[in-house]
């Protein structure tokens, strides 16, 4: 197979945080590179944390480049070993940042959608968090939240 770093996503098995009642989806990524979680019901003044699982399944370092959002009310945090990234968001992210996770590595990619930043907004949406890495095969990948913001 050679040398390859390969991310694989999936929700994450922390069960130290109150969406821990979710159900779990520990899957690979297909070959579209998108992760979707099951759909959220939101309402205004609670902030939606969700955390996934990002792991190296290759069998060199995986480096993780970047991360951005679709939209200003979503941001992601990648934390490997104790060491957080800074939170990144739609515009005006961090620069000159990386993450390295080592063969069998996994980390948490911790996404917050904010509602307030819509609050007008009432209906289902759907927010992407876009991962660029080292990986030779899928250098970016999507993990989707989707939500039904009801007040």
């Amino acid at each position: 197979e050679g040398n390859t770093a390969t991310i694989w996503v999936s929700e994450s098995d922390n069960h130290d945080h109150a969406y821990a009642l979710l159900e779990s989806m520990n899957k690979k990524i297909g070959n579209n590179g998108m992760f979707t979680r099951p759909v959220k019901t939101v309402i205004e003044d609670i902030t939606v944390p969700t955390v996934y699982s990002v792991k190296n399944e290759g069998n060199t370092d995986l480096i993780i480049e970047s991360i951005s959002t679709s939209c200003g009310c979503t941001q992601a945090s990648l934390e490997v070993n104790g060491i957080k990234s800074p939170y990144f968001g739609m515009h005006n992210n961090p620069t000159n940042w990386s993450q390295k996770l080592l063969p069998g590595e996994i980390g948490e990619l911790e996404v917050i959608y904010d509602p307030n930043h819509h609050p007008e907004f009432r209906g289902y949406a759907t927010r992407i968090i876009y991962i660029k890495s080292n990986d030779p095969i899928d250098f970016q990948k999507e993990v989707r939240i989707e939500f039904n913001q009801v007040e």
